[in-house]
């Protein structure tokens, strides 16, 4: 599942403005293009991009390079796609949303967040991809704790109540997805022998 700033690094096509410092630019190119190979993950059916109506709600292309009528069009033109799924708010999610405010009361979101991460919990997807919480520095990414929705990772119940949530950045999903990739070729080796 996709949150709104996730679909917001793929569809903005806005350029950075010029006085953006070097970790900022850096970010956002990877945060764009990590994005837009989970879209191409999705187009070859590895996986299926999830979006809440709750996402459609929050988003407001801030892309100036369009006109807001075209940016309603590249928003609706891009749900079309038969490799994005989209969810409604439903009764069953927002009592979900309810429930987990209920009974994890250390998890401390804003409304609509809460009701993004129930949507994913409800339908027991397997992973929430969001920059909620990362930070503009990639080169230090690894010596600071985490925030916003991301420091939810793993403690979330789905509602099978057989795993958690798994809630990420797409930098940290593209960390995971190469690591695996090499550890699978590793594997395929000739030279490979299995741990006893």
């Amino acid at each position: 599942m996709w949150d709104t700033c996730t679909l917001l690094w793929y569809l903005d096509r806005n350029p950075d403005p010029p006085n953006i410092s070097l970790h900022t630019k850096a970010f956002n190119d990877i945060c764009r293009k990590h994005t837009a190979e989970m879209i191409q993950e999705a187009k070859s059916k590895q996986i299926l991009i999830v979006v809440s109506a709750m996402a459609l709600a929050e988003m407001a292309m801030p892309d100036g390079s369009r006109p807001k009528k075209d940016q309603e069009q590249v928003i609706s033109d891009f749900l079309k796609n038969s490799w994005i799924y989209r969810i409604a708010i439903t009764e069953r999610v927002a009592k979900r949303a309810r429930t987990l405010r209920r009974d994890m009361p250390k998890v401390i979101l804003f409304n609509e967040d809460m009701v993004q991460v129930a949507t994913a919990a409800e339908y027991n997807l397997d992973e929430f991809v969001t920059c909620d919480g990362e930070w503009a520095d990639p080169v230090r990414r690894n010596r600071r704790q985490k925030k916003g929705i991301l420091k939810y990772d793993d403690l979330i119940p789905l509602a099978d109540g057989t795993r958690k949530l798994r809630i990420w950045s797409p930098v940290e999903r593209h960390e995971a997805r190469e690591r695996r990739l090499r550890e699978e070729e590793r594997k395929e080796s000739p030279l490979y022998i299995p741990p006893a």
